[in-house]
């Protein structure tokens, strides 16, 4: 700072001309110090270290990042604040305040070739010198950051929106498919068996669909409302068409099968009845036989506890004859709804087929003297959709069918005690 003097100069002869103020300005000499700190990790994330300059060390300073090669000949990357607190750095150094750093890996440097990071500490003082941080350079190879259809600031289909969550085709930001979710159409296919008849009898219709929630019968023919079921026991006496709609976010379509009414072979196999058919047509012949039961439309129910298996409710099976058919008829299961992971067994009162014999009267009994045969199925674990079990009864050239429905869906039993 500036001081003033009083000063009494004499010349050699002792003559003085008095004394004097003079005012010098005395600056003391200072010394800048560099910043100091340390480069310590370099990962495809982050590069992290400390740095501070001790002429300022309550505050925060930059860092500027090279690629490839130092300051001068290297390519400048960005520049950073040390703006995270780094406890152990400022024990060790005697300071306060945030000189740490974590620096986001920018995608000029994830392009799957090896670079040298360069880091400097930069002087508080803009006439000070910087200086290149110890552990400088480190070497990272980074593979390129993947881009995604739902976060990269695109509109990809067209539609008019852009990125998740505004795109409705988008589940995530990671999704890579804006294109919008279009439900796909139902389909719906039916069946009868069997599918031409020669005189009135009773037809049994299957029907299974996709893409569908529900179901309705045209003509009321069933009231299910199921995706996919059977309704037997339909009275045919002249050729008809059956007709389901199936409904579904897709839209609705309308599926049909018609029985016809006559003397061909319909899908039945040759001129004796369809013996190598498996739908029960009768192929002009005027006899035989038809499979009836005690539950109404095949439907019984079957109970599950927990995770144990259950058996159905028990369907009396019983053959019809038609004008004076007498043979002995077998009944066994031909085919039944698929299933995963869970394992069926079938019995005809104890047998996995059964052959009914006609008494005088009239009546098929069971080897054991009973008027028709109860048919049950054992699931070894719990079903949760209705299983549908196709039976077919044969004799010679004859064969007719009948579907059981075993529903898991009825009320579950309670118990009390007692």
């Amino acid at each position: 700072g500036k001081k003033t003097f009083q000063v009494l100069a004499k010349d050699d002869q002792g003559a003085s001309s008095g004394w004097k103020k003079v005012t010098i300005d005395i600056s003391l000499a200072t010394t800048d110090a560099t910043p100091k700190g340390t480069f310590e990790s370099a990962t495809c994330s982050a590069l992290t270290g400390w740095a501070l300059d001790t002429d300022t060390p309550t505050k925060s300073i930059d860092v500027h990042v090279y690629k490839d090669n130092p300051s001068g000949s290297g390519t400048f990357i960005g520049y950073y604040t040390t703006n995270v607190l780094r406890n152990d750095v400022n024990s060790a150094q005697g300071v306060t305040g945030n000189h740490g750093f974590s620096i986001t890996v920018p995608d000029t440097l994830k392009d799957n070739k090896a670079h040298k990071i360069y880091v400097y500490g930069i002087n508080s003082s803009s006439a000070g010198n910087n200086t290149l941080l110890g552990g400088s350079p480190m070497t990272i190879t980074c593979a390129p950051t993947p881009t995604y259809q739902c976060s990269d600031g695109k509109d990809n289909d067209g539609d008019g929106k852009i990125d998740f969550p505004a795109d409705p085709g988008c589940t995530d930001a990671t999704d890579n498919d804006e294109t919008d979710f279009v439900p796909p159409e139902p389909t719906v296919t039916l069946t009868a068996s069997p599918e031409n008849i020669s005189s009135a009898q009773n037809v049994t219709i299957h029907w299974s669909s996709t893409n569908a929630a529900s179901c309705k019968a045209v003509d009321g023919w069933t009231a299910s409302t199921l995706t996919s079921g059977v309704e037997t026991g339909i009275y045919v006496s002249e050729q008809t068409t059956f007709q389901m709609i199936c409904t579904g976010s897709g839209g609705s379509t309308t599926g049909s099968v018609t029985v016809t009414f006559g003397s061909n072979n319909g899908n039945g196999g040759g001129g004796n009845g369809g013996s190598g058919g498996g739908n029960g047509g009768f192929s002009g012949q005027v006899s035989g036989f038809t499979i009836n039961s005690n539950k109404a439309g095949g439907l019984t129910r079957v109970h599950f506890l927990g995770s144990l298996s259950g058996t159905s409710d028990p369907v009396t099976l019983n053959i019809s004859p038609v004008n004076g058919f007498g043979n002995d008829v077998t009944l066994q299961v031909e085919s039944a709804s698929p299933l995963s992971g869970v394992t069926p067994t079938y019995s005809f009162d104890g047998g996995q087929s059964i052959v009914m014999h006609k008494d005088a009267d009239g009546n098929y009994r069971t080897p054991a003297g009973l008027i028709g045969t109860r048919f049950t199925v054992t699931f070894d674990k719990p079903i949760i959709n209705p299983y549908i079990v196709h039976i077919t009864g044969t004799s010679n050239s004859y064969n007719a069918s009948y579907d059981v429905t075993i529903d898991p869906h009825a009320t579950a039993p309670s118990f009390q005690e007692i």
